[in-house]
């Protein structure tokens, strides 16, 4: 799992992390160690049609999207 971290966080991009657990606090450990966007038992289901940016990719801007 370490080995694991250390690549995801090596990519210029932020890494999208799933965690499926009934620890929240493994939940909690594990998603500290991401540098990107973490969901914890579920995800959204997102409209590939909108716009996303990865969070640690350099453009000259930024775009987030908000799913309601």
């Amino acid at each position: 799992m370490d080995a694991r971290r250390r690549f995801d966080n090596a990519t210029r991009y932020g890494p999208v992390a799933t965690i499926w657990t009934r620890d929240v606090t493994t939940a909690h450990t594990l998603a500290a160690d991401v540098r990107g966007e973490v969901w914890v038992n579920g995800g959204a289901a997102l409209d590939p049609a909108l716009p996303w940016s990865g969070i640690l990719a350099d453009t000259e801007e930024k775009v987030v999207t908000i799913v309601l």
